[in-house]
């Protein structure tokens, strides 16, 4: 069970890696709305998972994590510099389809609670 240190911890690693990759000048990562979905840091600390996703689908999230993965050492130092942490985990990018996959369900229960808005735009 995560400690309530912890879990702030893997918070503002959360937020700080989202601020980072918010400001990164890649072309290839400003075409989409990539999100970071969820941080995993190990028990000692010493890695962290970070699940990404993106609303263009898992092809973007790929391609994202690639580059991030990359860009990794950079993600790493400017993390912590902004948090000022004794020793920074190591950074592992991994995709996801969470935002693709809500907007999907979204969808699908739009249409079931109303069904004649889209039964006269033909879907």
């Amino acid at each position: 069970m995560a400690t309530h240190k912890s879990q702030h911890h893997t918070e503002d690693i959360k937020r700080g890696i989202t601020n980072i990759i918010s400001k990164l000048k890649d072309p290839r990562l400003q075409e989409g709305l990539i999100s970071v979905v969820t941080v995993d840091v190990s028990s000692d600390g010493g890695s962290c998972h970070i699940f990404i996703s993106s609303l263009k689908g898992i092809e973007h999230s790929n391609e994202a994590c690639k580059i991030l993965n990359g860009a990794c050492g950079f993600i790493r130092k400017k993390l912590g510099s902004k948090l000022r942490l004794r020793y920074v985990p190591n950074l592992v990018f991994f995709p996801t389809d969470t935002i693709e996959y809500a907007f999907e369900i979204s969808k699908k229960i739009e249409t079931i609670v109303n069904p004649q808005k889209y039964e006269k735009n033909g879907e």
